[in-house]
């Protein structure tokens, strides 16, 4: 692990975001397992969940660009191609399009379903 990793702020981000995806992860299997009893707080759980874990990924991904580790550079350069193998996003698309999109479609689909949804728009897009 390198030092980037160790820091305080950095694992705690770590930690923050696997809890977030377990989270996730119990929502989808009540949902999609007994979707008779899914009421619509829980939907409503599931997509303020993602975003927050959108946001979580974001800001780690952040830190990675700004970072002058070794590691860091590598994982952006390696999630820059990948991206580019997604045929959804302009190939000159970055991280940051594809941040604000996700967090676009997430807003979008709250606002759909529950009207007096908290999440603001992005002042940045």
């Amino acid at each position: 692990m390198t030092e980037w990793k160790e820091t305080p702020q950095v694992k705690r981000s770590f930690e923050e975001a696997l809890f977030l995806r377990e989270r996730l992860e119990k929502y989808a299997g009540s949902i999609m397992n007994h979707p008779d009893k899914a009421d619509q707080n829980m939907i409503l759980d599931y997509f303020h969940t993602l975003y927050a874990l959108v946001e979580k990924e974001e800001l780690i991904y952040t830190r990675m660009t700004l970072s002058e580790d070794a590691e860091c550079k590598e994982m952006v350069k390696t999630l820059t191609e990948q991206l580019r193998m997604f045929e959804v996003f302009d190939e000159n698309a970055n991280m940051r399009d594809v941040f604000a999109a996700v967090k676009k479609e997430i807003r979008s689909t709250l606002t759909k379903l529950d009207d007096n949804t908290p999440l603001d728009e992005d002042p940045f897009l």
